[in-house]
């Protein structure tokens, strides 16, 4: 398979199976952490495992329920070695909160992949913007 096209099927795979959904509920969010941990290096499974407890406490507190679908993804560059890839992947938020109206919040992320020690085929996600400061 060409790596490009498996490099954009994993990043829409990502995220669109994995929306994010928080119903206000630890136990939901504490799986959904471990389950997106088979897709991250283990230096971004730690900053978001660092940065879950927060999130968890405002989605319990706002009792938020956020789904996030992607509507387009490309790939922008892969390094002349192929174990790096850039990604751009925009995305709808759909977004629920007590007390307030559904609304859907639509941005885009930029995804830094790298190929998964010892394998072809695998890809981890390595780093994850959604500003004006990424590479």
């Amino acid at each position: 398979m060409n790596p490009r096209v498996f490099v954009l099927t994993m990043c829409t795979f990502a995220f669109g199976s994995a929306a994010f959904i928080f119903a206000g509920m630890l136990e939901p969010m504490a799986a959904d952490l471990e389950r997106r941990r088979e897709y991250l290096t283990p230096a971004l499974a730690e900053k978001q495992a660092k940065g879950w407890p927060e999130i968890t406490k405002e989605a319990i507190s706002q009792q938020a329920v956020v789904e996030a679908a992607p509507t387009a993804t490309a790939l922008t560059r892969i390094d002349p070695d192929g174990e790096r890839a850039t990604v751009v992947v925009y995305l709808d938020q759909r977004v629920s909160k007590k007390g307030a109206e559904p609304f859907v919040l639509r941005m885009w992320a930029t995804l830094s992949l790298v190929k998964a020690s010892g394998s072809e085929r695998t890809w981890l996600l390595d780093d994850l913007c959604t500003d004006a400061s990424c590479e």
